[in-house]
């Protein structure tokens, strides 16, 4: 469970994470319209990059990526050649930067008569007076939910529109991971750069190959049939990335890594081979390196959307990278899976040899859509937006903070989303919100169950006095309901909290007041718990 919170990556064309103020649920496939509008505020500088221009840009390059290599198609929406007046300009980092952007998105498309559901708004900013380093800003999104907004500084830049609009379907970036020699090894021993992986749209260097393989599957673009599990030795056939047909791709997890491995032919300045890709967060890095001062020194990345460029050949990475990062040998850093790849007819054939007695992993399914457990804006009616969470998805968050315990399921969480239902009216409520959460399997669903369970029994009342609540979840799902009365900065606050489970999925559903609820208002909020508890 989370409050809301500031948070952003940046880029050299950069992006940032941000939260839109309103969104409405959606399915996969359906229309993506983007529109075009500039900004203005008192003694801003001039905007040099015309509406048209970036309208000219989107269309005869950004849209026809997205088709091309995501079969995602946006179509165009609304220019405007007025810009939108501001007071201030735009802030350069932080929550500041969350509000300003929701700000321009609630005043154009109020202006029209419109609110933002499905629509993808490109703003262009005036340069601002102070040293920003990042060139576009950008929500990380998810491709089910047709929203995003994104600021531009002063540019329209075909790639970077494109790049933002990726950060707008859910991808986050792909970086570099830079080690003492070619090849895998412990993240100990490795620098962590981010953006810098630049063989594909999600770095920070202008290209227009394929997304990635791991970018791809997070698209769902990608799934078991088109990626092959490694268990076992063998000899394995992959098409090359973009062949859109076939197994296109292996994975593997050993140990605490995880690898997605892709086979391309030779582009622009980089050689034929294999492209290797890993996902687990580098937390114990010898150092992390980012243009946004902000974060470098400390970025690790989002295990929900960053992946990590592996260097098996003599890739340098720079404005204008040398080498190639490809390769046709390959061994994990643990030495219990070595791969050797040929080339035979436009495809690779690759060796693998595991070594006897080591157990590897099944790629993880391709993400489920866990919006669908979540609140929409049916649940409630006009009277409230339902949007994102900032840092909804990212697995840094907790889930279960009841009483200060101990909750060992959280390390077992695969994906979490987390929205909140706003109040348009004054409200007693500072908080609402229903989260989604997948575990690896059911077992840790229900573990998790278990520690509120353990963490209620032993709760301090100095930290909260807990009250269990009688709720009936639908047939097959296993819930906790309480009330949790705590004291926040000398102020009374009054959780109700209920959490579901079926399977391997959890809901929970939130609300904060600090005021005292009453039975009618219990009755009423179990009442949209149960909505939660019947999707799963």
């Amino acid at each position: 469970m989370r409050r809301r919170s500031a948070a952003a990556l940046v880029f050299i064309f950069l992006a940032a994470t941000l939260t839109p103020a309103f969104i409405q649920q959606a399915h996969a496939d359906f229309s993506r319209p983007v529109d075009v509008i500039s900004i203005t505020w008192p003694h801003a500088p001039a905007l040099t990059t015309s509406v048209s221009t970036a309208r000219k840009e989107v269309q005869s390059y950004t849209i026809p990526y997205w088709r091309s290599h995501a079969s995602i198609e946006f179509t165009k929406g609304l220019d405007s050649s007025a810009p939108v007046s501001m007071s201030v300009e735009v802030p350069c980092n932080g929550d500041a930067t969350v509000t300003y952007m929701n700000d321009v998105a609630n005043k154009f498309y109020g202006s029209q008569g419109l609110n933002s559901n499905n629509r993808y708004l490109v703003i262009l900013s005036p340069k601002i007076s102070k040293n920003c380093v990042w060139a576009a800003k950008s929500i990380v999104g998810d491709y089910k939910i047709s929203f995003g907004i994104s600021i531009f500084q002063d540019n329209a830049q075909p790639f970077v529109i494109t790049h933002e609009l990726g950060h707008a379907l859910g991808l986050g970036h792909t970086n570099y991971m830079s080690c003492p020699t070619p090849g895998d090894s412990d993240w100990t021993q490795c620098q962590n750069l981010e953006y810098a992986g630049a063989v594909d749209l999600m770095s920070n260097i202008d290209t227009s190959a394929p997304l990635n393989l791991y970018h791809m599957w997070r698209l769902g673009r990608m799934d078991e049939s088109s990626i092959q599990s490694i268990l076992n030795s063998g000899t394995y056939t992959i098409n090359e990335l973009s062949s859109g047909s076939g197994v296109r791709g292996l994975f593997i997890h050993d140990t605490e890594g995880f690898y997605w491995i892709e086979y391309r032919k030779a582009f622009g300045t980089f050689k034929a081979g294999l492209y290797i890709y890993r996902t687990d967060t580098p937390v114990a890095a010898t150092s992390t390196s980012s243009p946004n001062p902000e974060y470098s020194g400390r970025y690790i990345g989002d295990t929900s959307g960053d992946a990590w460029l592996l260097n098996l050949g003599d890739y340098q990475y720079s404005a204008h990278p040398t080498g190639s990062p490809s390769g046709f040998h390959f061994a994990t850093h643990t030495g219990n899976v070595t791969l050797d790849m040929v080339e035979v007819g436009g495809q690779a054939v690759v060796n693998v040899n595991v070594k006897p007695g080591v157990i590897l992993h099944q790629m993880p399914p391709t993400p489920p859509d866990l919006t669908k457990y979540t609140f929409a804006t049916t649940d409630f009616g006009s009277l409230y937006e339902v949007e994102p969470v900032v840092g909804g998805n990212a697995l840094t968050d907790p889930t279960l903070q009841i009483c200060n315990g101990n909750f060992p399921s959280e390390d077992h969480r695969v994906l979490r989303t987390q929205v909140s239902a706003n109040p348009i009216y004054q409200s007693k409520y500072t908080f609402i919100s229903s989260e989604a959460v997948q575990y690896e399997s059911a077992y840790w669903a229900a573990q998790a169950l278990k520690e509120i369970d353990l963490a209620t029994a032993k709760c301090s009342a100095k930290v909260a006095q807990i009250h269990p609540v009688s709720y009936a979840p639908p047939a097959q799902v296993s819930a906790r309901s309480l009330i949790s009365v705590s004291n926040s900065n000398k102020k009374t606050q009054n959780l109700l909290a209920t959490f579901q489970v079926k399977g391997s999925t959890m809901v929970g559903t939130y609300v904060v007041s600090n005021y005292d609820f009453s039975s009618v208002e219990i009755a009423r909020w179990l009442k949209i718990t149960k909505k939660m508890g019947l999707r799963l």
